[in-house]
C-alpha cells in the first residue's frame, strides 16, 4: 500500500511503514506460503510490532518462529538480527 508518498504494508487490518533499510544484506528474503493461520500470527506480530513493542517468540525447535519472523522482516525491508538463546542463558 502506498499514501502520501510512504510504502506501508497490510496484514489483515494492520499496516505499518515499511522501512528503509540501511544494509539490504541482513534483510531476509524467504521462501513463504500465506497459510491463514501463519499470516493471522503474522498480523498479531506485525500489531505488536507497530505499537513499539519487542517481539519474543517462545517455542519447540521447528514450529516456525524464525520463519514467521523472517518473512515479517521481508515485509517491512527491516535487518534482520538473531540471537539464540538456551535454557541456560
Amino acid at each position: 500500500v502506498e499514501r502520501g508518498g510512504r510504502r506501508f504494508v497490510r496484514i489483515g487490518e494492520t499496516e505499518a511503514p515499511v522501512a528503509h533499510a540501511a544494509n539490504a544484506a541482513l534483510v531476509p528474503r524467504v521462501l513463504f506460503y500465506d497459510v491463514p493461520r501463519h499470516v493471522a500470527a503474522l498480523e498479531e506480530l506485525l500489531r505488536d510490532f507497530a505499537l513499539g513493542e519487542h517481539l519474543l517468540l517462545i517455542g519447540n525447535q521447528g514450529v516456525g518462529k524464525n520463519k514467521l519472523v523472517d518473512r515479517l522482516m521481508e515485509l517491512l525491508n527491516r535487518e534482520r538480527e538473531y540471537m539464540q538463546l538456551h535454557r541456560d542463558t
